[in-house]
């Protein structure tokens, strides 16, 4: 797409942002649209007032956490989700999206890869451990403490379930995951955390858990 496509396409969604709040695709769509633009503090504003009248909207919340990453904001971004898991505890892309946050943010104030373990495997518990989604941020989680072992083993069941799915948003997740599984194994070879490279892979039994925690809840 053109930046004058972007551009048009930001306006209409700027105007369909307080009449389709909780659309699927309307928020994250204006974040990508206002950011082609050079516009991303703008889809924050509009992001943030939006959440002012209506406090309760998870997909509002998953892209003003997007856009706030983007800027570079995780404080706020971190916030924001959190706020939203408050408020909707049952919408588990908040809950994913905080724990991808908490493992991958590069402010080391914020990164907690540990507070992630217990938000992903209740995701996974919920899911039945039957969601690639969730288990490949799972294994994302287990690689980044050094528990490769079970990063391996979650990443193959997800890599399995993504193959084999007729749906869409699974199978399309089947390369990356097969790719992160690769880095996975290659760290358990040799020993050492995918994520840092550096040595002290452990090897806990692959059912184990570090804490407990309705299959009732959306993304």
């Amino acid at each position: 797409m053109e930046r004058g496509e972007y551009g048009e396409a930001a306006e209409y969604l700027i105007r369909a942002l307080p009449v389709r709040p909780r659309s699927e695709d309307v928020p994250d769509m204006l974040v990508t649209a206002l950011s082609a633009t050079g516009r991303a503090e703008e889809a924050i504003g509009l992001l943030n007032e939006q959440l002012e009248r209506e406090p309760n909207l998870p997909m509002v919340r998953n892209a003003l956490a997007r856009a706030l990453t983007g800027r570079q904001q995780f404080k706020e971004a971190v916030a924001v989700l959190r706020e939203g898991m408050k408020l909707a505890p049952d919408r588990r892309k908040l809950g994913n999206n905080l724990a991808i946050l908490l493992v991958t943010c590069p402010d080391e104030e914020i990164r907690n890869p540990h507070e992630a373990i217990p938000l992903v495997e209740r995701l996974c518990d919920q899911t039945r451990y039957e969601d690639p989604r969730y288990l490949n941020t799972l294994s994302l989680v287990y690689s980044t403490v050094r528990r490769i072992d079970e990063a391996v083993a979650v990443a193959e069941k997800a890599l399995r379930i993504a193959s084999e799915s007729d749906r869409p948003e699974f199978s399309q997740l089947a390369p990356s995951i097969g790719l992160a599984l690769e880095t996975y194994r290659q760290a358990q070879r040799a020993g050492v955390n995918p994520m840092t490279g550096r040595g002290g892979a452990t090897t806990k039994p692959a059912d184990s858990k570090e804490s407990p925690e309705d299959d009732s809840g959306g993304e």
